[in-house]
């Protein structure tokens, strides 16, 4: 009886995880603030990024998902912030007020055909809300900026790498890492990845990779996937600590 009585619990928790996982595709925005969005779209972005319906690939498409899933809606609502409209020559840029800017990602998501839902998009719930396929997550794609957690090892006379490396992340920070970041990492679980890491000399001439071997290290850079022979072009490496998982 306690068995089944587990199993049930156990069901009934994942059922309930899945349930509260908010993407794009759960409904977490409505009609009526896409339709706002839209008319802030007609009036401040279509003269640079076309008319509703043949936006350029960078807003609707396999573009727009290359560029942004794997990540969730606050970085998407962050760079249409800060940098949209863009500033015209010497013209000072003027930022939207949040809430237009709240309708526009609305109209967004409602061009690559993410489903509406019964209540408007905001912001306290952006970070919550993955961008991913229909097919759920995968894999963050080829020259995406990332970070990942590994343990900093010598591959051969030249080339440091990560080993037992977490998978990759999507970053939209080019700095190094938050205080917060190397909390979470040091928190994670060893990975099964390893990572050459190229670059590294642009960290500077003073920054020495032995003096972090045998250390765990969170890496950011751009990631390239290549079959054996995947690596990080380094942008910046944080220690996490001064051990290795086992």
């Amino acid at each position: 009886m306690k068995t089944k009585l587990a199993i049930i619990l156990c069901a009934s928790t994942l059922l309930l995880g899945m349930q509260s996982r908010k993407t794009v595709w759960t409904g977490v925005y409505n009609d009526e603030q896409a339709a706002r969005g839209l008319m802030v779209y007609e009036e401040n972005c279509a003269r640079c990024h076309g008319a509703p319906g043949g936006q350029t690939p960078s807003l609707t498409g396999n573009d727009f998902m290359d560029r942004w899933r794997e990540d969730n809606v606050e970085s998407l609502y962050l760079f249409i912030k800060n940098s949209m409209p863009p500033m015209r020559g010497r013209t000072v840029r003027t930022p939207l007020a949040d809430n237009l800017y709240q309708d526009v990602m609305a109209f967004i998501l409602k061009s690559n055909n993410f489903p509406a839902g019964s209540f408007e998009l905001k912001p306290e719930t952006f970070a919550s809300i993955q961008v991913e396929g229909k097919d759920g997550p995968r894999p963050v794609p080829n020259s995406a900026f990332i970070q990942t957690v590994g343990c900093m090892t010598q591959i051969n006379a030249s080339t440091w790498g990560l080993t037992m490396a977490t998978e990759p992340k999507r970053s939209r920070a080019n700095a190094g890492a938050t205080m917060d970041e190397l909390k979470a990492a040091a928190t994670m679980p060893a990975g099964t990845l390893t990572f050459r890491l190229q670059n590294v000399d642009f960290l500077g001439a003073d920054y020495k990779p032995e003096n972090h071997a045998g250390h765990r290290m969170q890496a950011k850079g751009i990631l390239i996937r290549q079959p054996n022979a995947e690596r990080i072009d380094v942008r910046s490496l944080a220690m996490v600590s001064d051990t290795c998982p086992n």
